[in-house]
């Protein structure tokens, strides 16, 4: 959510008035007309004030230096000290004009989106209350209320790359609380799905993806059942008829999401997701971890799934291994490109971030979906 301006008045953080000290002798210093003293003055000149000085109407506000990074000033949590327009008069004058006060309230700079006492913040002021460093794709899956069939799932992070949905009439739009639209697949094994060709030079997930050994994948999900092999996620390619997932959201036999990587099977929680209503689901890579077990790690509502961690259970990435997309043609949610592998459900977002979100990242992050995964 996209926070609010701090101040009346914007674009002010390089305020600076010239004195109006009068001229004084060449060299000498000249005094600020509020408070500072001015530099050198220069063939006579008074210098400028370093103080808070010009005159103002009373009663405005503006912002002080702030020292965060570009395009986060008045952006969720992050905001600058503020001055404020004093005058009353007491000059002898009517009272339109005032001062500028001394800079006064604390600077508040980015910060790591963490579980803490205020989840619903943005704290790293990137426009959302979720994780929004090293994000690659986020799909809101918000485009439309139920019954209406946009074309395609907007990407909300940088260089974006929507996602054209295909229907098959097996897919429809739905909203059954506000905040929870999402894309439901009526049947199993249709052939709806939504995607992208990433058939394209500068395509950013074949950059981003390629050799990498820590990602996280992040979804909300309300699965009503499915079979083996259906998928959430799917990057992958066309062998003949076949897919070759390079990395994917797959289901077993049972309902249990596995993450496939290279086309092997490297992780799998042990806990059935179908028919247990909305979930908010990540699953964590890091193949650098000495621990086999903890190179895949599975969360659900912001809690780590300790059965399905610390033990093999449905493989485990070798270490160091790296994921290979180069040769990926598509990505795709709900189903494989070439259909026939949907489940029976809703997905109602679904992101990918290049590094591993710690701990505290997640469950802050599940806590803002499970509250609203439209705008978050």
């Amino acid at each position: 959510m996209l926070g609010t301006g701090c101040s009346a008045l914007t674009g002010l953080d390089a305020f600076e008035v010239t004195s109006t000290a009068g001229p004084g002798s060449g060299g000498d210093p000249g005094t600020g007309a509020a408070s500072g003293t001015g530099g050198a003055g220069q063939g006579g000149a008074g210098g400028s004030g370093a103080g808070s000085v010009g005159e103002c109407t009373p009663g405005e506000v503006m912002d002080c230096a702030y020292s965060g990074p570009p395009g986060t000033l008045g952006v969720g949590a992050c905001k600058a000290p503020l001055r404020t327009c004093v005058g009353d008069g007491s000059d002898g004058s009517d009272g339109s004009n005032g001062t500028w006060s001394a800079c006064e309230g604390a600077e508040v700079l980015p910060a790591p989106e963490e579980d803490g006492s205020s989840p619903l913040v943005d704290d790293d002021c990137g426009g959302t209350m979720l994780v929004d460093d090293a994000l690659l794709v986020r799909y809101l899956v918000n485009e439309a209320a139920s019954g209406q069939t946009p074309g395609a799932l907007e990407d909300a992070a940088p260089d974006p790359l929507p996602l054209a949905i295909s229907y098959a009439s097996t897919a429809e739009f739905v909203e059954s609380n506000p905040g929870r639209r999402g894309l439901r697949w009526l049947t199993e094994k249709s052939t709806a799905l939504a995607w992208a060709s990433l058939n394209t030079p500068d395509n950013k997930i074949r950059g981003s993806l390629d050799d990498a050994q820590q990602l996280t994948l992040e979804a909300v999900v309300d699965i009503a059942n499915t079979e083996e092999f259906n998928r959430i996620l799917s990057i992958g390619r066309l062998v003949g008829s076949e897919g070759v997932d390079a990395l994917a959201l797959v289901f077993d036999d049972v309902g249990r999401i596995q993450l496939r990587m290279n086309d092997i099977f490297v992780g799998k929680d042990p806990q059935v997701l179908k028919d247990i209503g909305r979930v908010v689901l990540h699953v964590v890579l890091d193949t650098t971890l000495p621990v086999g077990a903890n190179r895949r790690r599975f969360y659900r509502n912001g809690t780590l799934s300790t059965s399905g961690n610390g033990n093999p259970l449905g493989g485990i990435p070798a270490q160091n291994a790296r994921v290979s997309v180069a040769t990926s043609t598509y990505l795709a949610l709900g189903n494989r490109f070439q259909g026939m592998h949907s489940p029976a459900g809703t997905i109602h977002y679904a992101a990918i971030y290049t590094r591993v979100l710690t701990a505290g990242e997640i469950k802050s992050n599940a806590l803002v979906l499970l509250a609203n995964d439209d705008a978050p």
